[in-house]
């Protein structure tokens, strides 16, 4: 009866190993191979806009891509990488002759497998760099065989196992984006609170690095968050039609990690404030901070998170004609509630609350 069991065992191994080569038609990923790569960029990823927004695409002119294998790919520069044309990536693209491959990368706009903090999202001003061009990255080692053949471009092309990689290149980052900003009209009859009141800057600070992993991006450090500053030099606020930013179809544009059930703290700062009643009196800088983010384009529910791949979009922001804070670390009189606008790389129609 052991003998018996043992043949069984030793039998059903046999099939098996023999339904495994049978999948692939006994191909194997040692020796050398072709590999046919397809890109899955952030503008293909979701077709699908919520509310009425138009997905913001990634601008790019070529892609970068390492294969990792036992011996360097042909056109490869020093550090492994080959250089593609928007094209090539299009129409899909074939490396022949690879050796023995363990995985691949693709980096659009210089993404990177991780990063540290956000300057890779700034400008060389130092200001947000637009949303097309933002870095891109992604990495696969799931191998898929298709066939064997030879290279149609290559008449003496040997014959080679032909196997299949997709690798989905990933946004690492959530942008924020904020323009539209007012002082709310007092009520009818009514006197402004306030006799001066200068925009001085918007203070953000989120999430400053994160690690990617093969299925989702994960953002960290809670403790070290990345702060940003944009100044307006104490613009009067209190002008007739004032609006910020005054530049038409420009916006105030932050990037943050995403972490779950973490959100960047958006602080509005003004100075010059002092009271129209008189013998009042108050110091003089004044604090609005974003107390939640409501989407606009999903029944104004609330966002707990800010994701990855994601584009939350603030068009319309008043700030209540009434005593703004002291405090600024977030303890307000007032704090704003935003509405905005999402989708993938995404327009998130947001609204805020104060």
């Amino acid at each position: 009866m052991k003998i018996s069991k043992y043949l069984l065992v030793a039998a059903a191994s046999v099939m098996l190993f023999s339904c495994a080569k049978d999948d692939n038609n006994g191909a194997s990923l040692n020796g050398h191979v072709a590999l046919s790569l397809k890109i899955v960029t952030p503008e293909l990823g979701s077709k699908d806009a919520v509310g009425e927004t138009t997905a913001t695409a990634i601008a790019y002119t070529e892609v970068k891509v390492k294969v990792n294998a036992a011996a360097p790919v042909a056109g490869a520069d020093e550090e492994g990488w080959v250089t593609l044309t928007k094209q090539q990536v299009t129409d899909g693209y074939t490396f022949w002759g690879v050796d023995s491959p363990t995985s691949v990368e693709v980096s659009i706009n210089g993404g990177e497998a991780s990063y540290t903090d956000l300057t890779a999202f700034k400008g060389e001003d130092g200001s947000a760099i637009d949303a097309t061009t933002v870095p891109v990255y992604g990495e696969s080692s799931d191998f898929t065989f298709v066939e064997t053949g030879t290279n149609p471009d290559d008449a003496e092309s040997p014959t080679y196992d032909i196997w299949e990689i997709t690798v989905d290149a990933k946004i690492p980052v959530a942008r924020l984006e904020l323009s539209g900003i007012t002082h709310k009209a007092h009520d009818a009859g009514m006197n402004c609170f306030y006799k001066t009141l200068s925009f001085k800057s918007i203070n953000f600070s989120g999430l400053a690095s994160g690690e990617f992993s093969n299925d989702a991006y994960t953002g960290s450090g809670e403790d070290t968050p990345w702060v940003e500053t944009i100044a307006e030099a104490g613009t009067d606020f209190l002008a007739d039609n004032v609006v910020f930013p005054a530049e038409e179809n420009s916006c105030y544009a932050f990037y943050t990690f995403a972490k779950e059930n973490v959100l960047p703290t958006v602080q509005f700062e003004f100075v010059n404030a002092a009271p129209a009643e008189e013998g009042a009196t108050m110091g003089p800088t004044r604090y609005a901070v974003i107390k939640s983010f409501k989407d606009a384009g999903n029944g104004n529910t609330e966002i707990t998170s800010f994701e990855a791949g994601k584009i939350y979009q603030v068009t319309a922001v008043e700030i209540a004609d009434e005593d703004l804070s002291s405090d600024p670390t977030g303890n307000t009189l007032v704090a704003l509630t935003v509405y905005v606008t999402v989708q993938d790389w995404t327009v998130v129609n947001t609204t805020v609350a104060f």
